[in-house]
């Protein structure tokens, strides 16, 4: 089975979205937000527990507002940080085009997959995972890299889902043929009545 394909930025998006959402990234608390919040629990602290009629230090209106401040910038630079690096990405890296054309070609013992700039062959054995969303399908591979197919490459739902059938199919076949060779038999090893 072979596949011919445009990935663009929104596509290398699509794939930082799901890996937030599968490896939960999203909902992990940074440490801005809990000095943030151990910051806004000082100054209620304070607020309740002083003397009625009194007024707060000057040195710790001072130190506040200067904790204030830090609290913010780290949060309004976290965000502006985000936004110039996609930007930068969108514009210098892709030029707002398709990123590159991709060709993908599903063979029984590996997944070979050519671009403009590159070509390489993964067993299926090392395939780790695939995953899929509305409109990608995700193959992890060992290094790190993940292959990404858009669904738009196919003409059908059937199509689409005929492709992961063969993925998990291959997959599967090479997954049967790792682990019967890793495990030899020999006269000496009992058998199990």
């Amino acid at each position: 089975m072979e596949l011919e394909y445009d990935l663009t930025y929104d596509d290398h998006l699509a794939l930082r979205s799901y890996l937030m959402h599968e490896f939960d990234l999203a909902r992990r608390t940074p440490l801005r937000t809990v000095a943030t919040a151990v910051i806004a629990a000082a100054f209620v602290l304070y607020a309740v527990t002083r003397p009625a009629g009194t007024s707060p230090t000057r040195l710790f209106v001072e130190f506040g507002v200067g904790l204030s401040a830090v609290a913010f910038l780290l949060r309004a630079g976290h965000f502006f940080r985000k936004r110039i690096l996609d930007r930068t990405l969108r514009e210098e890296v892709y030029g707002g085009g398709p990123t590159e054309h991709m060709r993908l070609i599903l063979e029984p013992d590996s997944l070979a997959t050519q671009s403009e700039w590159s070509s390489g062959r993964v067993l299926w054995a090392a395939v780790r995972d695939i995953g899929q969303t509305d409109t990608h399908i995700f193959m992890m591979l060992p290094s790190g890299e993940v292959m990404i197919v858009p669904k738009r490459a196919f003409d059908s739902a059937q199509h689409v889902q005929a492709f992961l059938d063969e993925l998990h199919r291959l997959r599967a076949e090479a997954a049967g043929t790792a682990s019967a060779a890793s495990t030899p038999v020999d006269s000496t090893t009992p058998s199990l009545r």
